[in-house]
C-alpha cells in the first residue's frame, strides 16, 4: 500500500543564456533615407495598360509597392525575382469605369513605392 502523492518542489534557477545566433540577412538600414516614387502611364481603353518592369537602384530595395488606376476598374501588381535578392514590379490596369456621373476619356495606371537603402 502506498501513501498519498507529495507536492512538487520549487523550480530551480534559470540556466545561463546560450550563444548568439548567426547574423541575419541585411535589410533596410536608414529609413530616413527612404524616398517615395511613382510612375504613371495613360492609354485608351482598348486592351490593358501595362507599365514597364521597375527595379530598385543599386544597394536599394523597393517597399510598399502599390498599383492604382483612374478610369479603370481594377489593377494587378506583378512581381518577378531577378536573383541575388533583386525584385522587379509592374502594374497592369484593366477595364473602364461605367458611371454616368463620372466621365473618363482614358485610363491612367500608376505604380508607387518606397525605395530604401540597404547599406
Amino acid at each position: 500500500m502506498e501513501g498519498p502523492r507529495g507536492f512538487n518542489g520549487s523550480q530551480g534557477a534559470q540556466g545561463p543564456s546560450g550563444p548568439g545566433g548567426p547574423a541575419g540577412p541585411s535589410g533596410v538600414s536608414r529609413l530616413d533615407d527612404c524616398r517615395f516614387w511613382d510612375y504613371s502611364s495613360t492609354s485608351d481603353f482598348l486592351g490593358s495598360t501595362e507599365l514597364d518592369w521597375l527595379r530598385p537602384e543599386a544597394n536599394h530595395t523597393m517597399m510598399g509597392v502599390h498599383c492604382a488606376t483612374e478610369g479603370g476598374t481594377y489593377t494587378h501588381l506583378e512581381h518577378r525575382s531577378q536573383g541575388q535578392g533583386v525584385s522587379e514590379y509592374r502594374c497592369v490596369c484593366y477595364g473602364q469605369v461605367n458611371d454616368a456621373n463620372i466621365v473618363f476619356t482614358n485610363r491612367k495606371c500608376t505604380i508607387n513605392w518606397w525605395q530604401c537603402p540597404t547599406t
